[in-house]
This record gives C-alpha cells, sequence and structure tokens, in this order.
C-alpha cells in the first residue's frame, strides 16, 4: 500500500530495539512511528535511542500513566 501510494506512512507498536533494528535493516520502509508506554516513570530510554537512529518517532501510550498514582517508579 505504502508503494502503491495509499498510505503516507507506516507505524507499528511496541517494538522493542532488536526487533525495530531488524525490521528497519530488512525492509524498504521505515516505520514513522512506534507506539510505546512512555511516561515519566517510563522512559525507554535505549529504545528511543535507537528510535532516533532511524528517525522514528515515539507515540506515547498511558502519557499521564492512566490517571493512576503511584508512590514509587514502575519498573519498565
Amino acid at each position: 500500500l505504502y508503494a502503491q501510494g495509499k498510505v503516507r506512512a507506516i507505524g507499528v507498536c511496541n517494538f522493542l530495539p532488536d526487533r525495530l533494528v531488524d525490521l528497519t535493516l530488512s525492509h524498504s520502509v521505515v516505520p514513522a512511528v512506534n507506539q510505546i508506554e512512555l511516561h515519566p516513570f517510563c522512559q525507554q530510554k535505549a529504545l528511543r535511542e535507537v528510535m532516533a537512529r532511524y528517525q522514528i518517532q515515539p507515540m506515547a501510550w498511558a502519557p499521564l500513566r492512566k490517571g493512576r498514582t503511584i508512590s514509587f517508579p514502575t519498573a519498565c
């Protein structure tokens, strides 16, 4: 669909660094976005560095931790 001009971009969801690099290197179309869990308690620095290298924008889900209050940072 991308090659036919029917879509302008593709996106992926929850691709970790190794899968994202594999996808990017083995296909001609690089995803425009990767939807990931991203909020103050889950920064995913390593993944965002890989995404920046391939010019893939993060799309946050749960950006405000889904309104939950927590007393300690959660592992991410």
